[in-house]
């Protein structure tokens, strides 16, 4: 008999509908039933497209004894993570309290009240390797709690005064913080490979735009090289699908090889947005081709004809990556006289190249190629290895393409604005109709279903409630962005009231993450931090519309959070950019030929721009104007000071 999950509108919580768990929906009800009860709650948050999740839910989730266990001494709850951010931001930090780390799946254990006492990802349903099982650790918490409460509330105490401990810092925003970024940053670049060193690796968008910035001001060329290492490499390696298009989340090693398969529309708006900036910068159509990869591959799979999907699956037929594998044999098979040159670029090995971190779907090949940027371009200019590299992946792709890999099919708020942001930006940098047109189209859908007020998104038709911090930070920024490719005032008008909604999220002067969750973490994730998106926002606002009571608003919501960000600044990129955008902002206005010729030579990260009928660059600060410039150098003097 299905679950409470079955009334759901999130494509995860229904793949649990008919689990023997008694999944109930996080909810005011469920609330009450566990105070009312006396019962723990175990919590579970994931998301459709993670590999983890289906391993949990595959192997515990679905067993009888498991289920018994779960539904006689707890509520169990599930939350998909991408329909409420707002819970998965404030649980992972609790996870990071309690464990010094998080990921997903993110399971918890609650007391009635909802208070935290004890958090885990994955774990096996039984003992295995050293690793406690889940069955042991439900019960033996279970039993602990009938036999001395007590010592849970003294837990749940620790880790709420633990929270307290990472509380705002209030601090006078101050120049300089981005130099003390830099130099704390810096010895964790990987300049051989790119990216930030360790086992795995994340694209770290945010930081990877505080070094654009940082480029931009500078011309360090370090900074340049680091960029291009890393923009570069990632493009050429495996976490790049070389079949389909677009990036996968993150890579599982350091050389960004093999990566973990899914595929996530928020990592395309970034890195879209990125390569964008990067051809701005330094103006190489090897960025281009980037830029256009993400938008096919978000084109002819994640597009409904108004709106993004969430994300695509990282497992098929209940293989991790089975939708990227190969044998050795089918390769050869279908390349025919294709294959000698298509190897010579893509590792492809006899016994296979790949197996999961279980060490089974050996003898499989997932391609990719291991050589740096530089060789990958100079293979791929010999003509023979170029057209047989182009017509094995058609094969390959032909061959796949009938895989019906799971797409997560909800249409969020957040995810759509960040992709009308990426969209913005890949026009502002080719002039590309194809850009402004599907922006135009999701903003215009993005405009229509928040028409009077502000949602999460929309599942099947029906809408999803709860919106975040995230759905008007990135909402009122996908306006701006729009703004400033096409200066229609419409979208200025329609990111200033999203604003104006977004204060009703300010309480004591911090801005919550939502109506139910009151603490808005402001440190960045795989995310640029809504947060600083939010506090920039109303400064741009500010200088766009000469509204200075809005820079007062983001002075004291970033004065409210600015000592954390001075004393640990690597864990704040975002907000160390939104404060050099609050203390050197600039509003340039012109001519049309004026702001296009000025607009084409890099990304400006302190200049907004609009027109104006005039025949000179008029810059602006906060309450004050500069002289006119007549050129652009001189006006990119006056935007820099």
């Amino acid at each position: 008999m299905p679950n409470e999950l079955s009334r759901s509108l999130s494509p995860y919580l229904l793949m649990h509908a008919n689990d023997p768990v008694e999944w109930r929906m996080w909810s005011k009800e469920t609330l009450r039933i566990a105070t009312e009860e006396n019962r723990l709650i175990f919590l579970s948050i994931g998301y459709s497209s993670c590999h983890w999740c289906h391993v949990m839910h595959e192997e515990s989730f679905v067993d009888p004894d498991v289920a018994e266990i779960l539904n006689n001494n707890y509520i169990p709850v599930k939350v998909d993570r991408e329909e409420r951010p707002d819970l998965d931001s404030y649980f992972m930090k609790v996870s990071q309290v309690i464990n010094g780390n998080g990921g997903w799946p993110l399971n918890l254990i609650l007391l009635p009240d909802a208070r935290p006492v004890f958090a885990m990802t994955y774990v096996p349903k039984e003992d295995r390797n050293g690793m406690t099982g889940l069955k042991t650790i439900l019960i033996q918490l279970s039993q602990m709690y009938l036999k001395d409460p007590d010592q849970f509330k003294d837990q749940a105490k620790a880790v709420s005064d633990a929270m307290e401990e990472r509380e705002s810092v209030p601090s006078k925003v101050t120049p300089g913080i981005d130099d003390r970024l830099y130099d704390s940053i810096s010895r964790y670049l990987d300049r051989t490979d790119g990216g930030f060193f360790g086992q795995t690796k994340f694209y770290n968008v945010p930081v990877l735009e505080f070094l654009m910035d940082r480029y931009e001001k500078t011309h360090d060329e370090n900074v340049s090289d680091f960029l291009k290492t890393t923009l570069m490499t990632i493009a050429v390696r495996g976490v790049h699908d070389p079949l389909f298009g677009g990036f996968f989340r993150y890579s599982t090693d350091s050389m960004w090889i093999i990566p973990h398969f899914e595929k996530m529309t928020y990592t395309q708006a970034q890195l879209m947005r990125a390569y964008a900036k990067m051809y701005l910068l330094f103006h190489d159509d090897f960025y281009l081709r980037i830029v256009e990869d993400i938008f096919s591959f978000m084109d002819r799979y994640m597009y409904s004809g108004a709106s993004y999907y969430t994300s695509m699956d990282a497992d098929y037929d209940g293989i991790e990556g089975g939708h990227y594998l190969f044998s050795y044999e089918e390769i050869r098979k279908y390349l025919e006289d294709d294959f000698p040159q298509f190897t010579k670029v893509f590792e492809v090995h006899e016994n296979g190249n790949f197996s999961d971190p279980y060490g089974e779907n050996r003898g499989k090949n997932f391609l990719y190629f291991a050589g740096t940027p530089e060789e990958f371009i100079k293979l791929m200019s010999i003509p023979e290895i170029q057209r047989s590299v182009q017509h094995g992946l058609e094969k390959l792709r032909n061959i796949r393409e009938k895989d019906a890999v799971f797409i997560d099919k909800k249409e969020l708020v957040d995810l759509n604005a960040m992709m009308v942001s990426g969209l913005a930006w890949a026009y502002r940098a080719t002039d590309d109709k194809r850009y402004l047109e599907r922006a135009t189209i999701v903003s215009g859908w993005l405009k229509d279903l928040n028409k009077d007020r502000i949602c999460h998104g929309v599942f099947n038709g029906n809408i999803i409630e709860t919106p975040t911090l995230q759905d008007y930070a990135f909402l009122s920024e996908a306006m701006i962005d729009m703004f400033q490719i096409t200066f229609d005032g419409k979208y200025l008008e329609d990111a200033y009231r999203y604003a104006e909604q977004a204060m009703m999220l300010i309480k004591e002067g911090k801005i919550s993450y939502s109506s139910e969750v009151f603490d808005a973490d402001p440190t960045d994730g795989e995310v640029e931090s809504p947060y600083a998106v939010m506090i920039r926002v109303f400064d741009q606002l500010s200088l766009l519309m000469d509204n200075m009571d809005l820079h007062e608003r983001s002075d004291s919501l970033l004065t409210s959070i600015f000592g954390n960000a001075q004393s640990f600044p690597a864990a704040y990129p975002s907000i160390v950019r939104t404060a050099e955008f609050h203390l050197k902002g600039k509003h340039v206005s012109s001519n049309k030929n004026m702001i296009d010729a000025i607009m084409k030579k890099s990304i400006y990260h302190n200049a907004l721009f609009s027109l104006e009928e005039v025949d000179q660059y008029v810059i602006c600060g906060y309450g004050m104007c500069f002289p006119p410039a007549h050129t652009i150098e001189e006006a990119v003097d006056k935007i820099k000071s």
